[in-house]
Protein backbone atom coordinates (compact mmCIF):
# COMPACT_ATOMS: atom_id res chain seq x y z
CA UNK A 1 0.00 0.00 0.00
CA UNK A 2 0.98 3.59 -0.44
CA UNK A 3 2.29 5.37 1.72
CA UNK A 4 0.11 8.04 0.93
CA UNK A 5 -3.37 7.56 -0.84
CA UNK A 6 -6.78 9.25 -1.55
CA UNK A 7 -9.53 8.88 1.03
CA UNK A 8 -13.05 9.53 0.62
CA UNK A 9 -14.02 12.13 2.61
CA UNK A 10 -17.66 10.13 3.94
CA UNK A 11 -15.51 7.20 4.94
CA UNK A 12 -16.03 5.60 8.40
CA UNK A 13 -12.77 7.24 9.53
CA UNK A 14 -14.59 10.85 10.52
CA UNK A 15 -12.93 11.02 13.87
CA UNK A 16 -9.58 10.97 12.50
CA UNK A 17 -10.50 12.96 9.32
CA UNK A 18 -12.44 15.16 11.87
CA UNK A 19 -8.82 15.58 13.58
CA UNK A 20 -6.64 15.85 10.36
CA UNK A 21 -9.23 18.51 8.53
CA UNK A 22 -8.89 20.66 11.66
CA UNK A 23 -5.13 20.90 11.25
CA UNK A 24 -4.66 21.24 7.68
CA UNK A 25 -7.33 24.21 7.58
CA UNK A 26 -5.94 25.90 10.11
CA UNK A 27 -2.16 25.30 9.37
CA UNK A 28 -3.05 26.26 6.11
CA UNK A 29 -4.43 29.63 6.99
CA UNK A 30 -1.83 30.37 9.06
CA UNK A 31 0.11 30.28 5.44
CA UNK A 32 -2.58 31.72 3.40
CA UNK A 33 -5.06 34.58 5.78
CA UNK A 34 -7.59 35.04 2.79
CA UNK A 35 -8.27 31.47 3.41
CA UNK A 36 -10.62 32.28 6.12
CA UNK A 37 -12.58 34.51 3.61
CA UNK A 38 -11.85 33.21 0.25
CA UNK A 39 -12.02 29.34 1.18
CA UNK A 40 -9.41 26.99 0.43
CA UNK A 41 -7.86 27.72 -3.48
CA UNK A 42 -8.83 25.27 -5.95
CA UNK A 43 -11.36 23.27 -3.36
CA UNK A 44 -14.15 24.68 -3.75
CA UNK A 45 -15.71 22.09 -1.40
CA UNK A 46 -13.58 23.57 1.58
CA UNK A 47 -15.24 26.82 1.05
CA UNK A 48 -18.41 26.28 3.29
CA UNK A 49 -15.78 25.93 6.31
CA UNK A 50 -13.78 29.46 5.30
CA UNK A 51 -15.77 31.15 8.05
CA UNK A 52 -14.28 30.12 11.44
CA UNK A 53 -11.39 28.21 11.97
CA UNK A 54 -11.56 27.17 15.07
CA UNK A 55 -15.33 25.47 14.85
CA UNK A 56 -14.88 22.12 14.91
CA UNK A 57 -18.73 21.79 14.49
CA UNK A 58 -18.25 23.12 11.13
CA UNK A 59 -15.71 20.49 10.07
CA UNK A 60 -18.92 17.79 10.94
CA UNK A 61 -21.26 19.65 8.88
CA UNK A 62 -19.07 19.87 5.92
CA UNK A 63 -18.41 16.15 6.33
CA UNK A 64 -22.43 15.16 6.21
CA UNK A 65 -22.56 17.56 3.29
CA UNK A 66 -19.79 15.21 1.24
CA UNK A 67 -22.18 12.21 2.59
CA UNK A 68 -24.86 14.14 1.02
CA UNK A 69 -23.49 14.79 -2.17
CA UNK A 70 -22.07 11.75 -3.08
CA UNK A 71 -25.26 9.96 -2.86
CA UNK A 72 -27.74 10.52 -5.95
CA UNK A 73 -30.92 10.60 -4.12
CA UNK A 74 -29.60 13.62 -1.21
CA UNK A 75 -27.50 15.51 -3.71
CA UNK A 76 -29.54 18.89 -3.39
CA UNK A 77 -30.84 20.58 -7.13
CA UNK A 78 -28.16 23.06 -7.14
CA UNK A 79 -25.39 20.84 -6.57
CA UNK A 80 -24.05 18.27 -8.91
CA UNK A 81 -23.27 14.79 -7.77
CA UNK A 82 -19.60 14.88 -6.54
CA UNK A 83 -16.74 12.62 -4.45
CA UNK A 84 -14.10 14.21 -2.13
CA UNK A 85 -10.89 12.82 -1.10
CA UNK A 86 -8.10 13.93 1.20
CA UNK A 87 -4.95 13.42 -0.29
CA UNK A 88 -2.68 11.56 3.01
CA UNK A 89 0.14 10.24 4.54
CA UNK A 90 -1.77 7.51 6.09
CA UNK A 91 1.46 6.92 8.74
CA UNK A 92 0.68 10.15 10.40
CA UNK A 93 -2.40 11.44 9.44
CA UNK A 94 -1.56 14.17 7.60
CA UNK A 95 -3.98 15.51 5.30
CA UNK A 96 -1.81 16.90 2.15
CA UNK A 97 -4.15 17.87 -0.22
CA UNK A 98 -8.09 18.16 -1.06
CA UNK A 99 -9.62 16.68 -4.17
CA UNK A 100 -13.55 17.26 -5.90
CA UNK A 101 -14.74 14.94 -8.00
CA UNK A 102 -17.49 16.00 -10.07
CA UNK A 103 -19.56 13.06 -11.35
CA UNK A 104 -21.39 15.63 -13.66
CA UNK A 105 -21.45 19.34 -14.87
CA UNK A 106 -23.91 21.84 -15.04
CA UNK A 107 -23.59 25.00 -17.15
CA UNK A 108 -20.76 27.00 -14.82
CA UNK A 109 -18.68 24.03 -14.12
CA UNK A 110 -18.83 23.42 -18.05
CA UNK A 111 -17.56 26.67 -18.72
CA UNK A 112 -15.40 27.26 -15.45
CA UNK A 113 -15.02 24.86 -13.26
CA UNK A 114 -14.54 21.35 -15.06
CA UNK A 115 -14.89 18.48 -13.55
CA UNK A 116 -12.09 18.19 -10.79
CA UNK A 117 -11.45 20.96 -8.22
CA UNK A 118 -7.84 20.31 -6.43
CA UNK A 119 -6.04 21.46 -3.71
CA UNK A 120 -2.42 21.31 -2.25
CA UNK A 121 -1.33 22.52 1.33
CA UNK A 122 1.28 25.23 0.94
CA UNK A 123 3.44 23.10 3.00
CA UNK A 124 3.85 20.56 0.32
CA UNK A 125 3.86 22.45 -2.75
CA UNK A 126 6.86 22.34 -4.60
CA UNK A 127 7.48 18.38 -3.77
CA UNK A 128 5.59 16.75 -6.50
CA UNK A 129 2.52 16.46 -4.48
CA UNK A 130 0.61 18.19 -6.79
CA UNK A 131 1.84 15.56 -9.21
CA UNK A 132 1.39 12.35 -7.32
CA UNK A 133 -2.14 13.59 -6.45
CA UNK A 134 -3.63 14.84 -9.56
CA UNK A 135 -2.39 11.68 -11.02
CA UNK A 136 -4.43 9.54 -8.27
CA UNK A 137 -7.44 11.71 -8.84
CA UNK A 138 -7.47 10.84 -12.48
CA UNK A 139 -7.18 7.05 -11.53
CA UNK A 140 -10.19 8.06 -9.13
CA UNK A 141 -12.16 9.47 -11.81
CA UNK A 142 -12.05 6.49 -14.28
CA UNK A 143 -12.60 4.08 -11.62
CA UNK A 144 -15.88 6.32 -10.57
CA UNK A 145 -17.33 6.22 -14.74
CA UNK A 146 -15.85 9.09 -16.00
CA UNK A 147 -14.02 8.59 -19.70
CA UNK A 148 -12.51 11.93 -20.07
CA UNK A 149 -12.85 14.81 -17.93
CA UNK A 150 -12.53 18.59 -17.68
CA UNK A 151 -9.96 20.39 -15.63
CA UNK A 152 -9.95 24.40 -15.31
CA UNK A 153 -7.10 26.63 -13.57
CA UNK A 154 -6.63 30.15 -13.40
CA UNK A 155 -4.54 31.22 -16.34
CA UNK A 156 -1.55 32.80 -14.37
CA UNK A 157 -1.61 29.93 -11.97
CA UNK A 158 1.39 28.35 -13.32
CA UNK A 159 2.30 25.44 -11.08
CA UNK A 160 -1.37 23.76 -11.96
CA UNK A 161 -1.45 24.33 -15.78
CA UNK A 162 1.79 22.00 -15.38
CA UNK A 163 -0.22 19.59 -13.41
CA UNK A 164 -2.72 19.51 -15.64
CA UNK A 165 -0.58 19.06 -18.91
CA UNK A 166 2.07 16.66 -17.20
CA UNK A 167 -1.34 13.99 -17.28
CA UNK A 168 -2.04 14.74 -20.75
CA UNK A 169 -4.05 17.76 -20.36
CA UNK A 170 -4.94 19.28 -23.76
CA UNK A 171 -6.03 23.23 -23.32
CA UNK A 172 -9.15 23.36 -25.22
CA UNK A 173 -9.40 27.59 -24.63
CA UNK A 174 -9.07 30.25 -22.39
CA UNK A 175 -12.64 31.82 -21.10
CA UNK A 176 -13.20 34.77 -18.76
CA UNK A 177 -14.85 34.60 -15.87
CA UNK A 178 -16.80 37.59 -14.16
CA UNK A 179 -14.90 37.22 -10.91
CA UNK A 180 -11.38 35.45 -11.19
CA UNK A 181 -10.38 37.01 -14.53
CA UNK A 182 -8.93 34.47 -17.51
CA UNK A 183 -9.41 30.28 -16.98
CA UNK A 184 -7.40 27.68 -18.47
CA UNK A 185 -10.03 24.82 -19.61
CA UNK A 186 -8.05 21.33 -20.80
CA UNK A 187 -9.61 18.11 -21.30
CA UNK A 188 -8.07 14.53 -20.28
CA UNK A 189 -9.06 11.62 -21.58
CA UNK A 190 -8.86 8.51 -19.14
CA UNK A 191 -9.09 5.57 -21.65
CA UNK A 192 -5.40 4.83 -21.16
CA UNK A 193 -5.28 4.72 -17.44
Amino acid sequence: MSKYQLIPANTNLKDVLKIALFAFKFTYAQEEPEVVTEGIHGSSMLMEMSEDIGDITQIDAWLQLQDQLSNLDTVPSDYVPAMTYLYTEVDRNVIIGTVNIRLALNEYLEQFGGHIGYSVHPDYRGFGFGHAQFKATLVQAKALGLDKVLVTCDDDNIPSSKVIEAQGGVLENKVEHPEYGLIRRYWIGLESL
